[in-house]
């Protein structure tokens, strides 16, 4: 049965104040409640967790709903804690567990509950809880009708088993005393008999009352989300002090990431210092990136920055507008300069040509050089018999040598020398070579999209701002070549090919120069040939090797007409003929003495293996002899010299 303190009769309080004063005076076993151990572990537990969350928010970044909860749920914990020390010191009435030979009685800080051992005990279990072996308690469950349950544990062994006794005492004792009708002896031991007497009008309640409950949780949660709402705006600002720090005001910080960290602060405390590192960094970009055209085209577009104030805009929009068309006519001026140093020796048209495309590009934002192709081809298909001095023999047909297909895959060298060339001097960047066959124009320097910041050039339509068109002719040269190595009876013989070359420079349709060269190959060339027998090279790689000679010597002639050649000759690497009928080996000397030379150290140094031990054992060798040098490698294919005449 459940009673409410406030509704226990006096003179039963008075029992149960007896027995907490003075437990020995009445015949039973008795147990002291406790509660105030919990109470205050809860408020050290709570309280250490509390703590810990100070220097957590200097260093992590929490949301405001964990601030929140968590403190909500350890101030309610901590305040709990206190209101259950403070009830246990003014109740007057301790919590406590008594036993006799007619009850089971618990109390607590808000209800008596008591159950007779006779009337309503259905079932006693008593357990010994072992570990290992080793004892640690005994709990003594008492199950009464009505589901109730009262657990009494109790330590050490020797106690429980004596309690055990006890109760088994007990009812040997009431047994007895019914036996002899002794009721006296049984009413001395009732400790609730007022409430017996009086037919259950005592009012009873099922649970302690709830009001003290509420304002426990209600005045936690207040404190908790007080502590926790500094505790965020704590965390929030050391948070974005650093996340400033390493965003804006570091010394290579990017303007990306200061404009990040206004993006990622919804609530700003810093917000003048973020805006000056801003504004800092938006220099210190200018600055680094002040001599790369691609960019300073960006940069002149710049229009809005945001996060900054009027002031700050007005300046950075300035730097980047009218900074960035200083930038590039000192650019476009040292480029010029440089040019015409470097171009004494060209034609002084086309030198004056160079110059106002240069002026011309820098005045209109122009970078795009596309070079164009138009070829020729004169009736050199017609066989052709020579005279008596060659035999009265025909010469063999150039036509399958000099179709529109293989003329433009032999463009490309006339391309790679006039861009290698004048990217010597002019940088990528200011002038972009394009001499694709396909008619969508692909830019390769200008479109850099990673700085987002900046706003995005216009991607080119129609044609190129500049075009370099040039126009070749093949015609019969009137030279006949011939095979040396091969005796006159089984000589064959190539008709002489020519090339009339056009170069013309344009800017948006204005034609700036124009000049026309021409060019034939030399009265003795070497040719290489692949074939697996016969004495006769073929056809194809002589003729080949006729067109790549009259292309080189265009590209040669182009780069010192416009006095770019010794610029040229000191950037131009190592080229490799697009040809595929024929190529030029060249056996590199100093390469092989390098290997030479590495071989030999190699052998000096010999690693051995000793008998006597099972260790590697170093060694140092120096040889007697120098080894041989390597022989040169034999080369495959065929070498013949073509000469003109017989």
């Amino acid at each position: 049965m459940r009673i409410p303190i406030s509704d226990i009769p006096q003179p039963i309080m008075n029992r149960l104040l007896d027995v907490q004063r003075d437990p020995s005076a009445y015949d039973g076993y008795y147990q002291k409640g406790g509660g105030r151990g919990g109470a205050i572990t809860g408020i050290i537990v709570c309280g250490i967790i509390a703590l810990l969350g100070i220097p957590m928010a200097t260093s992590t970044h929490i949301p405001f709903p964990v601030w929140a909860i968590v403190y909500a749920l350890l101030s309610v914990g901590i305040w709990a804690s206190i209101r259950h020390l403070k009830r246990f010191a003014n109740a007057t009435l301790k919590p406590l567990i008594f036993l006799n030979p007619l009850y089971v009685v618990r109390t607590t800080l808000d209800e008596v509950r008591y159950y007779s051992l006779w009337n309503e005990l259905k079932h006693l279990q008593i357990t010994h809880h072992h570990t290992n072996g080793v004892y640690n308690y005994t709990t003594f469950e008492f199950r009464f009708d009505g589901g109730a349950a009262e657990t009494i544990t109790v330590r050490p062994k020797a106690f429980a088993e004596q309690l055990a006794s006890m109760i088994d005492a007990y009812r040997q004792r009431m047994i007895a005393a019914l036996e002899q009708q002794d009721f006296e002896s049984i009413m001395a031991h009732d400790l609730f008999i007022e409430l017996r007497m009086n037919d259950g009008q005592v009012p009873q309640s099922g649970s302690p009352k709830k009001s003290g409950a509420l304002m426990t949780w209600a005045v936690g949660s207040a404190i908790g989300l007080v502590i926790g709402s500094g505790l965020w705006l704590f965390n929030y600002m050391q948070m974005q002090r650093r996340s400033l720090m390493y965003s804006c005001e570091r010394s290579y910080a990017s303007v990306e990431s200061c404009q990040g960290y206004f993006n990622r602060w919804a609530i700003q405390f810093y917000t003048d210092d973020a805006r000056d590192a801003l504004t800092e960094a938006y220099k210190r970009y200018f600055n680094k990136n002040k001599s790369k055209v691609s960019k300073l085209r960006r940069m002149m577009l710049l229009k809005d920055v945001p996060h900054v104030t009027a002031e700050q805009k007005k300046e950075i929009v300035t730097l980047y507008t009218k900074g960035s068309r200083k930038a590039l006519d000192k650019i476009y001026a040292d480029i010029i300069a440089k040019y015409k140093a470097s171009a004494k020796e060209a034609d002084p048209k086309a030198r004056a040509a160079i110059v106002k495309m240069i002026e011309l590009a820098r005045d209109n934002d122009l970078f795009r050089v596309r070079i164009t192709y138009s070829g020729k081809t004169a009736e050199i298909s017609a066989p052709i018999k020579l005279g008596p001095q060659y035999d009265n023999k025909v010469a063999v047909s150039a036509a399958p040598s000099f179709t529109p297909a293989l003329n433009k895959s032999r463009e490309s060298i006339i391309s790679s020398a006039i861009e290698k060339a004048f990217n010597a001097i002019i940088p990528k960047e200011v002038l972009e070579f394009s001499h694709h066959s396909s008619k969508t124009y692909k830019s390769k320097y200008s479109y850099d999209y990673r700085s987002r910041f900046l706003p995005k050039l216009k991607k080119p339509e129609g044609k190129p701002d500049i075009t370099f068109a040039v126009g070749y002719k093949v015609y019969r040269s009137g030279s006949v070549y011939s095979q040396r190595s091969v005796s006159r009876a089984n000589k064959r013989y190539y008709v002489g090919v020519g090339f009339e070359w056009d170069f013309d420079i344009s800017v948006k349709g204005e034609r700036l120069h124009h000049f026309n060269e021409r060019s034939r190959p030399p009265s003795t060339f070497s040719v290489r040939s692949y074939r697996r027998s016969g004495t006769h090279l073929s056809r194809a790689s002589i003729y080949a090797r006729m067109a790549e000679t009259a292309f080189d010597n265009f590209s040669d002639k182009i780069t010192r007409y416009f006095g770019i050649y010794r610029a040229a000759s000191r950037y131009t690497p190592s080229t490799y003929s697009p040809s595929t009928s024929s190529y030029k080996y060249k056996y590199n000397k100093d390469l092989q003495d390098r290997l030479r030379r590495l071989r030999e150290r190699l052998n000096r140094y010999k690693y051995k293996y000793p008998s006597s031990t099972n260790k590697y054992r170093y060694k140092y060798n120096r040889p007697s002899t120098p080894p041989p040098t390597p022989a040169r490698p034999a080369n495959k294919g065929k070498l013949g010299d073509m000469v003109n005449g017989m």
